[in-house]
């Protein structure tokens, strides 16, 4: 599978042996000043199913949407790993959703974490530098980051660079009205949303587009 993607990925960092890389053709062009925001509900619903499918870990992914006006609309997430994501992980992530590109996917516009434990309240290093790595092609980026509560409430918090250019500032954050309605539906339905990491270790493992999540999506909301 990984033959049949487009070789277009630029290495724009190398930190702790490890390239990160990006998709020219499935970013956006435009600056990096991001001031909001929005959460659509499916994507929250991917990510919040995520973590929890994988609660002993925390869990990375990609933020699908737009840019416009200083406000990044996430419209999907695309589970990537359980785990500390390795650079073929994401290379494969990455060329994968290139060949969807050509068929509408929308573009990359940051990453998503969720910590493992509680008492985490802001994202890890990780995640931080795979924001960081996106937005050093001049596109804007946001890194979210799953916080739960001690009652088990899930809440998507964006975050920005902060004056010593970490993604640690948290910027104005908006999800979508129907996000806690389509979550219910989908755990009441045992709707999953496994990462590549699962796909690569057991192949008939549904990964992206999660299908099943679109189709409650377009029943619910």
């Amino acid at each position: 599978r990984r033959a049949s993607c487009k070789q277009s990925h630029r290495v724009i960092q190398r930190q702790n042996n490890l390239q990160y890389v990006q998709s020219e053709s499935t970013m956006v062009s435009a600056t990096a000043e991001v001031s909001k925001v929005v959460v659509e509900s499916k994507a929250f619903c991917s990510m919040t199913l995520h973590a929890l499918a994988h609660p002993h870990d925390v869990v990375h992914g990609l933020l699908l949407g737009s840019y416009a006006t200083k406000t990044i609309t996430v419209d999907d997430a695309v589970p990537i790993s359980h785990g500390t994501p390795t650079l073929p992980l994401i290379e494969t992530a990455i060329g994968l959703l290139e060949v969807q590109s050509d068929k509408g996917s929308a573009p990359i516009v940051g990453w998503y974490t969720a910590p493992m434990h509680l008492e985490d309240k802001k994202p890890g290093p990780v995640a931080m530098r795979m924001a960081s790595n996106f937005e050093a092609n001049a596109s804007p980026s946001s890194l979210i980051c799953l916080e739960t509560s001690d009652k088990g409430e899930t809440t998507a918090v964006a975050y920005g660079k902060d004056f010593g250019k970490q993604y640690q500032e948290p910027i104005k954050t908006t999800v979508d009205n129907d996000a806690v309605e389509l979550l219910e539906e989908a755990k009441k339905n045992s709707v999953s949303s496994l990462d590549l990491m699962d796909n690569m270790e057991d192949p008939s493992s549904a990964w992206y587009p999660n299908e099943k999540l679109g189709e409650m999506t377009d029943s619910v909301i």
